[in-house]
């Protein structure tokens, strides 16, 4: 029963990671490029700077493209290509 409850707790993780878009610098999370894409493309950034990607979900490569704009990546899944 325990090894149920933490794979269920590690795939509720892993998907609620997913369902966030942030910019980055190699492994540094760039919060206020975060914030500043997510407000940009309509989204609204939680206090952890993930942009959730169910509020941009149409703007999901130009989130990407907002990062890249100041030579940030981004972990969004995008469906034209980021």
């Amino acid at each position: 029963m325990k090894a149920h409850a933490f794979i269920s707790v590690s795939l509720l993780a892993m998907l609620r990671a997913a369902e966030a878009c942030k910019c980055f610098q190699g492994t540094k999370v760039m919060e206020v490029q975060t914030d500043y894409c997510c407000l940009e493309k309509g989204g609204y950034p939680t206090k952890d700077h993930d942009c959730p990607a169910s509020q941009i979900s149409d703007k999901l490569s130009a989130f990407a493209t907002c990062c890249k704009e100041e030579h940030y990546t981004s972990d969004c899944k995008c469906p034209r290509g980021c």
